[in-house]
């Protein structure tokens, strides 16, 4: 899948739920296998990371995008 990346990107951000791995795999074509996914959600987390507004948090083999919290105290006010 030439756009998996970009497709994995869309599926979280409007899932608004932890998502499994397992999950996500079976919402994606045949062709892609769990390497693959893996390999995209590896890119995901790197460039959702540091100082980025956004972040890919991987729990209990879940995904969520989520508030970075180095900017938590935006939301406290």
């Amino acid at each position: 899948m030439d756009n998996l990346l970009q497709t994995l990107e869309a599926i979280l951000f409007s899932a608004g739920v932890p998502l499994k791995r397992s999950e996500i795999l079976n919402s994606l074509p045949e062709d892609v296998s769990r390497k693959d996914l893996n390999s995209a959600i590896d890119e995901l987390a790197k460039k959702y990371s540091g100082d980025s507004g956004i972040v890919l948090d991987i729990f209990n083999d879940k995904l969520q995008f989520a508030s970075n919290s180095k900017y938590g105290e935006i939301f406290d006010s």
